[in-house]
Protein backbone atom coordinates (compact mmCIF):
# COMPACT_ATOMS: atom_id res chain seq x y z
CA UNK A 1 0.00 0.00 0.00
CA UNK A 2 1.48 3.35 -1.07
CA UNK A 3 -0.01 6.47 0.52
CA UNK A 4 1.59 9.88 0.02
CA UNK A 5 -0.44 13.02 0.60
CA UNK A 6 -0.39 16.61 1.82
CA UNK A 7 -3.35 15.80 4.04
CA UNK A 8 -4.10 13.17 6.67
CA UNK A 9 -3.66 9.45 5.87
CA UNK A 10 -6.08 7.02 7.51
CA UNK A 11 -5.98 3.24 6.98
CA UNK A 12 -8.67 1.18 8.74
CA UNK A 13 -9.91 -2.44 8.77
CA UNK A 14 -7.51 -3.96 6.23
CA UNK A 15 -5.61 -7.23 5.90
CA UNK A 16 -2.29 -6.49 4.21
CA UNK A 17 -0.21 -9.60 3.72
CA UNK A 18 2.27 -11.52 1.63
CA UNK A 19 3.70 -8.54 -0.25
CA UNK A 20 7.34 -8.30 -1.36
CA UNK A 21 9.41 -5.27 -2.41
CA UNK A 22 13.07 -5.67 -3.27
CA UNK A 23 14.15 -2.19 -2.18
CA UNK A 24 11.03 -0.55 -0.80
CA UNK A 25 8.26 -1.25 1.71
CA UNK A 26 6.60 -4.65 1.96
CA UNK A 27 3.42 -3.55 3.73
CA UNK A 28 2.43 0.14 3.97
CA UNK A 29 4.39 3.21 2.87
CA UNK A 30 2.87 6.37 4.38
CA UNK A 31 4.43 9.80 3.82
CA UNK A 32 2.60 13.01 4.65
CA UNK A 33 2.70 16.61 5.87
CA UNK A 34 0.04 15.93 8.49
CA UNK A 35 -1.17 12.83 10.35
CA UNK A 36 -0.97 9.08 9.79
CA UNK A 37 -3.53 6.90 11.59
CA UNK A 38 -3.82 3.12 11.35
CA UNK A 39 -6.75 1.44 13.10
CA UNK A 40 -7.51 -2.30 13.32
CA UNK A 41 -5.32 -3.53 10.48
CA UNK A 42 -3.48 -6.84 10.18
CA UNK A 43 -0.09 -6.66 8.45
CA UNK A 44 1.36 -10.14 8.09
CA UNK A 45 4.17 -11.72 6.09
CA UNK A 46 5.31 -8.61 4.21
CA UNK A 47 8.95 -8.37 3.10
CA UNK A 48 10.99 -5.41 1.91
CA UNK A 49 13.88 -3.14 2.82
CA UNK A 50 11.25 -1.88 5.28
CA UNK A 51 8.91 -4.66 6.43
CA UNK A 52 5.43 -3.83 7.78
CA UNK A 53 4.90 -0.05 8.04
CA UNK A 54 7.17 2.78 6.97
CA UNK A 55 5.94 6.17 8.26
CA UNK A 56 7.60 9.47 7.33
CA UNK A 57 6.67 13.12 7.77
CA UNK A 58 7.59 16.34 5.99
CA UNK A 59 9.33 17.99 8.93
CA UNK A 60 6.32 19.81 10.41
CA UNK A 61 6.27 18.53 13.96
CA UNK A 62 3.49 20.95 14.99
CA UNK A 63 0.99 19.50 12.47
CA UNK A 64 2.14 15.90 12.01
CA UNK A 65 1.63 12.83 14.18
CA UNK A 66 1.54 9.04 13.96
CA UNK A 67 -1.17 7.12 15.81
CA UNK A 68 -1.65 3.36 15.79
CA UNK A 69 -4.69 1.71 17.40
CA UNK A 70 -5.37 -2.03 17.59
CA UNK A 71 -3.10 -3.21 14.75
CA UNK A 72 -1.38 -6.59 14.36
CA UNK A 73 2.11 -6.74 12.85
CA UNK A 74 3.21 -10.33 12.47
CA UNK A 75 5.91 -12.22 10.61
CA UNK A 76 7.09 -9.19 8.60
CA UNK A 77 10.70 -9.06 7.44
CA UNK A 78 13.07 -6.15 6.76
CA UNK A 79 16.10 -6.91 4.60
CA UNK A 80 17.78 -3.89 6.21
CA UNK A 81 17.70 -5.83 9.51
CA UNK A 82 15.92 -2.84 11.06
CA UNK A 83 12.24 -2.05 11.56
CA UNK A 84 10.77 -5.40 10.51
CA UNK A 85 7.34 -4.36 11.80
CA UNK A 86 7.61 -0.57 12.19
CA UNK A 87 10.06 1.94 10.72
CA UNK A 88 9.11 5.39 12.01
CA UNK A 89 10.96 8.47 10.77
CA UNK A 90 9.88 10.80 13.53
CA UNK A 91 12.67 13.30 12.86
CA UNK A 92 12.81 13.50 9.07
CA UNK A 93 14.48 16.94 9.06
CA UNK A 94 17.11 16.00 11.68
CA UNK A 95 16.27 18.98 13.90
CA UNK A 96 16.01 16.76 17.01
CA UNK A 97 12.35 17.74 17.48
CA UNK A 98 10.40 14.47 17.20
CA UNK A 99 7.05 14.02 15.51
CA UNK A 100 4.53 12.81 18.13
CA UNK A 101 3.99 9.04 18.09
CA UNK A 102 1.09 7.32 19.91
CA UNK A 103 0.99 3.51 20.01
CA UNK A 104 -2.00 1.99 21.83
CA UNK A 105 -3.09 -1.67 22.02
CA UNK A 106 -1.08 -2.96 19.05
CA UNK A 107 0.87 -6.18 18.63
CA UNK A 108 4.35 -5.80 17.16
CA UNK A 109 7.99 -6.75 17.72
CA UNK A 110 9.20 -4.17 20.25
CA UNK A 111 12.88 -5.07 19.87
CA UNK A 112 14.79 -1.95 18.82
CA UNK A 113 15.96 -1.45 16.13
CA UNK A 114 15.29 -4.84 14.49
CA UNK A 115 11.57 -4.97 15.24
CA UNK A 116 10.77 -1.26 15.55
CA UNK A 117 12.99 1.62 14.43
CA UNK A 118 12.73 5.30 15.47
CA UNK A 119 14.85 8.27 14.44
CA UNK A 120 14.37 9.47 18.02
CA UNK A 121 13.23 6.86 20.57
CA UNK A 122 9.56 7.22 21.48
CA UNK A 123 7.59 5.70 24.36
CA UNK A 124 5.85 2.38 23.80
CA UNK A 125 2.70 2.24 25.90
CA UNK A 126 2.29 -0.79 28.15
CA UNK A 127 -1.00 -1.71 26.38
CA UNK A 128 0.99 -2.90 23.35
CA UNK A 129 1.77 -6.61 23.01
CA UNK A 130 5.31 -7.65 22.18
CA UNK A 131 5.40 -10.07 19.22
CA UNK A 132 2.73 -12.41 20.57
CA UNK A 133 1.42 -15.01 18.10
CA UNK A 134 -2.05 -13.72 17.10
CA UNK A 135 -3.20 -17.24 16.18
CA UNK A 136 -4.29 -16.51 12.64
CA UNK A 137 -6.32 -19.30 11.05
CA UNK A 138 -4.11 -20.06 8.03
CA UNK A 139 -1.48 -17.54 6.95
CA UNK A 140 -0.27 -19.87 4.20
CA UNK A 141 -3.62 -19.49 2.45
CA UNK A 142 -4.20 -15.87 3.39
CA UNK A 143 -6.77 -16.53 6.13
CA UNK A 144 -6.20 -13.94 8.88
CA UNK A 145 -9.32 -14.77 10.88
CA UNK A 146 -8.52 -15.33 14.54
CA UNK A 147 -8.59 -18.81 16.03
CA UNK A 148 -10.21 -19.65 19.37
CA UNK A 149 -7.98 -18.56 22.23
CA UNK A 150 -6.27 -15.78 20.31
CA UNK A 151 -4.61 -13.20 22.60
CA UNK A 152 -6.03 -10.53 20.27
CA UNK A 153 -9.56 -11.10 21.69
CA UNK A 154 -10.92 -8.07 23.56
CA UNK A 155 -7.38 -6.63 23.76
CA UNK A 156 -8.05 -3.43 21.79
CA UNK A 157 -8.67 0.15 22.88
CA UNK A 158 -12.37 0.79 23.52
CA UNK A 159 -11.89 4.57 23.32
CA UNK A 160 -10.48 4.35 19.80
CA UNK A 161 -11.73 7.47 17.97
CA UNK A 162 -13.77 6.89 14.80
CA UNK A 163 -13.88 3.15 15.44
CA UNK A 164 -16.00 1.68 12.62
CA UNK A 165 -19.22 -0.12 13.50
CA UNK A 166 -18.39 -3.10 11.27
CA UNK A 167 -15.39 -5.05 10.01
CA UNK A 168 -14.73 -5.38 6.28
CA UNK A 169 -16.89 -8.52 6.10
CA UNK A 170 -19.93 -6.80 7.60
CA UNK A 171 -19.71 -8.34 11.09
CA UNK A 172 -19.97 -6.00 14.08
CA UNK A 173 -16.67 -4.38 15.02
CA UNK A 174 -17.11 -5.22 18.71
CA UNK A 175 -18.14 -8.73 19.79
CA UNK A 176 -17.51 -9.36 23.43
CA UNK A 177 -16.22 -7.00 26.12
CA UNK A 178 -13.91 -4.89 23.92
CA UNK A 179 -12.65 -4.48 20.39
CA UNK A 180 -10.21 -7.14 19.16
CA UNK A 181 -6.75 -6.28 17.85
CA UNK A 182 -6.42 -6.62 14.08
CA UNK A 183 -8.77 -6.61 11.11
CA UNK A 184 -10.88 -9.56 12.28
CA UNK A 185 -13.39 -9.59 15.13
CA UNK A 186 -13.78 -13.08 16.57
CA UNK A 187 -17.29 -14.41 17.20
CA UNK A 188 -17.25 -16.80 20.16
CA UNK A 189 -20.97 -17.50 19.80
CA UNK A 190 -22.02 -15.73 23.00
CA UNK A 191 -23.55 -12.66 21.33
CA UNK A 192 -27.29 -12.66 20.53
CA UNK A 193 -28.34 -14.17 17.20
CA UNK A 194 -31.21 -12.62 15.24
CA UNK A 195 -33.00 -14.15 12.26
CA UNK A 196 -33.22 -12.50 8.85
CA UNK A 197 -35.96 -14.05 6.70
CA UNK A 198 -36.20 -13.59 2.95
CA UNK A 199 -39.39 -14.11 0.94
CA UNK A 200 -39.92 -13.79 -2.80
CA UNK A 201 -42.86 -12.12 -4.55
CA UNK A 202 -43.96 -11.18 -8.05
CA UNK A 203 -44.56 -12.95 -11.34
CA UNK A 204 -40.89 -13.59 -12.07
CA UNK A 205 -38.12 -15.66 -10.58
CA UNK A 206 -34.69 -15.11 -9.08
CA UNK A 207 -32.25 -15.82 -6.31
CA UNK A 208 -31.12 -13.91 -3.21
CA UNK A 209 -27.69 -14.13 -1.60
CA UNK A 210 -26.04 -12.27 1.27
CA UNK A 211 -22.76 -10.87 2.52
CA UNK A 212 -21.87 -12.11 5.12
CA UNK A 213 -22.90 -15.51 3.80
CA UNK A 214 -25.96 -17.34 5.07
CA UNK A 215 -28.76 -16.38 2.68
CA UNK A 216 -28.87 -18.32 -0.60
CA UNK A 217 -32.35 -19.09 -1.73
CA UNK A 218 -35.26 -18.93 -4.16
CA UNK A 219 -38.67 -18.80 -2.50
CA UNK A 220 -38.16 -18.56 1.28
CA UNK A 221 -35.11 -18.84 3.50
CA UNK A 222 -33.62 -17.45 6.71
CA UNK A 223 -30.36 -17.20 8.57
CA UNK A 224 -29.36 -16.09 12.08
CA UNK A 225 -26.81 -13.27 12.36
CA UNK A 226 -25.04 -11.78 15.36
CA UNK A 227 -26.69 -8.68 16.84
CA UNK A 228 -25.89 -5.50 14.84
CA UNK A 229 -24.40 -7.37 11.86
CA UNK A 230 -24.70 -5.41 8.62
CA UNK A 231 -26.12 -7.76 5.95
CA UNK A 232 -25.95 -6.79 2.27
CA UNK A 233 -28.52 -8.64 0.14
CA UNK A 234 -28.06 -9.26 -3.57
CA UNK A 235 -31.03 -10.18 -5.79
CA UNK A 236 -30.29 -11.87 -9.12
CA UNK A 237 -33.18 -12.27 -11.55
CA UNK A 238 -33.66 -15.27 -13.84
CA UNK A 239 -33.21 -14.78 -17.59
CA UNK A 240 -36.92 -14.16 -18.11
CA UNK A 241 -37.32 -11.79 -15.15
CA UNK A 242 -36.17 -8.49 -13.71
CA UNK A 243 -35.63 -7.55 -10.09
CA UNK A 244 -38.31 -4.99 -9.13
CA UNK A 245 -37.12 -4.03 -5.64
CA UNK A 246 -37.10 -4.72 -1.92
CA UNK A 247 -39.95 -4.43 0.57
CA UNK A 248 -40.80 -5.71 4.03
CA UNK A 249 -39.35 -4.21 7.22
CA UNK A 250 -38.33 -0.56 7.06
CA UNK A 251 -34.60 -1.36 6.87
CA UNK A 252 -35.00 -3.55 3.75
CA UNK A 253 -35.51 -0.84 1.14
CA UNK A 254 -31.90 -0.52 -0.08
CA UNK A 255 -30.92 -4.18 0.38
CA UNK A 256 -28.69 -3.40 3.39
CA UNK A 257 -30.05 -4.59 6.72
CA UNK A 258 -28.60 -3.96 10.17
CA UNK A 259 -29.66 -6.75 12.49
CA UNK A 260 -30.85 -4.79 15.51
CA UNK A 261 -33.89 -7.08 15.61
CA UNK A 262 -35.31 -10.07 13.72
CA UNK A 263 -36.36 -8.90 10.25
CA UNK A 264 -38.14 -10.05 7.09
CA UNK A 265 -37.33 -8.71 3.63
CA UNK A 266 -39.16 -9.45 0.39
CA UNK A 267 -37.51 -9.55 -3.03
CA UNK A 268 -39.93 -8.90 -5.90
CA UNK A 269 -39.16 -10.26 -9.36
CA UNK A 270 -41.27 -9.39 -12.41
CA UNK A 271 -41.55 -11.56 -15.51
CA UNK A 272 -40.59 -9.98 -18.81
CA UNK A 273 -42.19 -10.73 -22.17
CA UNK A 274 -40.13 -13.05 -24.35
CA UNK A 275 -40.37 -13.47 -28.10
CA UNK A 276 -42.34 -16.71 -27.70
CA UNK A 277 -44.82 -15.11 -25.31
CA UNK A 278 -45.29 -12.12 -27.61
CA UNK A 279 -45.95 -14.47 -30.55
CA UNK A 280 -48.53 -16.44 -28.59
CA UNK A 281 -50.25 -13.24 -27.47
CA UNK A 282 -50.40 -11.91 -31.02
CA UNK A 283 -51.73 -15.21 -32.38
CA UNK A 284 -54.47 -15.32 -29.78
CA UNK A 285 -55.53 -11.77 -30.55
CA UNK A 286 -55.84 -11.99 -34.34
Amino acid sequence: VYASAWDAITITNNSIQGNTSAGGVGGVYAYTLKTITLTNNSLQGNTGYYGGLYAKFWSYETTSALTLYNNVFWNNEATSDQGADLWIENDSDDNLIPTPVTLLHNNFDQTQPTGIYFDIPAPIHSSNLDAIDPLFADTGNGDLHLLPGSPMFDAGYLQTPDLPDFVFEGDPRILGDAVDIGADEYDDGTDPQLTLTITRAGTGGGQVSSDPAGISCGNVCSHAYVLDTLVTLTATADNSSVFAGWSGDSDCGNGQVTMGAAKTCTATFSAIATADKIGIWRASNR
